[in-house]
């Protein structure tokens, strides 16, 4: 049931996300269908605002790509707040 929707332009987003005031890079970035119509999104960004660009994430998936159900781990650019981040997962 669960799998990646065939007809979603997720370089699309990956940009979108991007290009959200703040935000610094994009990356562990998944998109999937729970079921028909039903998406659900999980990545990680890094940000020079992370409140702020966590809700502009959030206002972004919702209401541009019908997204309802996001899991955003927002980190912040600043090194001594740095989270690491390597697996090969990507």
């Amino acid at each position: 049931m669960e799998g990646s929707p065939l007809d979603f332009e997720i370089e699309t987003l990956r940009r979108d996300l991007r290009n959200i005031e703040g935000v610094v890079e994009v990356h562990d970035l998944h998109v999937w269908s729970l079921s028909v119509g039903k998406l659900s999104l999980s990545c990680h960004i890094i940000s020079e605002n992370p409140q702020i660009s966590l809700k502009e994430a959030l206002n972004l998936c919702r209401n541009k790509y019908k997204i309802k159900h996001s899991t955003i781990q927002v980190e912040s650019s600043l090194e001594k707040f740095k989270h690491d981040c390597d697996h090969d997962m990507h």
